[in-house]
């Protein structure tokens, strides 16, 4: 197979699952611990909310609290024979006659 028809299939199959753009955001420390929704972390503790609707992944760091979203959100145009379903941090683009199965097509995936 020519390199270029090789190059061109990656491609295009990278196209059907793009990897969510993360949103950071950093909030000020005193150095020892950080204050996060009530509680308390020490220097290097991990803080993950992973239920929903808003997933991330928070980390104490000496200059404050260091946090990205974790998950995907399906934003564009979907073929139409799959539909978008949400399964715990992230959405799924399915088929909508069998939501076992992916939905067979281009779709992209941004964290909004």
């Amino acid at each position: 197979m020519p390199i270029n028809k090789v190059c061109l299939f990656f491609f295009l199959s990278f196209m059907l699952v793009v990897p969510a753009e993360m949103a950071c955001w950093v909030d000020s420390g005193n150095g020892k611990n950080c204050q996060h929704e009530g509680h308390t972390l020490a220097l290097n503790e991990v803080y993950e909310n992973s239920w929903g609707p808003r997933c991330y992944k928070c980390t104490c760091r000496t200059f404050g609290l260091s946090c990205c979203d974790t998950g995907s959100i399906i934003r564009g145009d979907l073929p139409s024979n799959c539909k978008v379903i949400k399964i715990g941090c992230n959405e799924e683009a399915v088929s909508k006659t069998d939501e076992s199965k992916p939905c067979d097509g281009p779709v992209s995936a941004v964290l909004g």
